[in-house]
């Protein structure tokens, strides 16, 4: 019984997939990458809006000067 070696315990396949709750590091990069969403959604709407000024801006003016001639 001394030099009597059992055989190794066989992982079932899906061992892997028994935690529930996800790992820290999955919930930190899915955080970082909602937030990198978010910062680039923010920022185009922001560089947008004036360019949407400037076209108001330059349409504005052109009906300015049609009037004036």
């Amino acid at each position: 019984m001394i030099g009597l070696k059992l055989p190794a315990r066989k992982r079932a396949r899906d061992e892997a997939e028994k935690p529930f709750w996800i790992s820290f590091a999955d919930l930190m990069t899915a955080l970082m990458v909602l937030f990198l969403v978010a910062v680039t959604v923010a920022l185009f709407a922001v560089t947008q809006k004036p360019d949407e000024l400037a076209q108001k801006q330059a349409e504005r003016e052109r009906e300015i000067q049609k009037l004036l001639n």
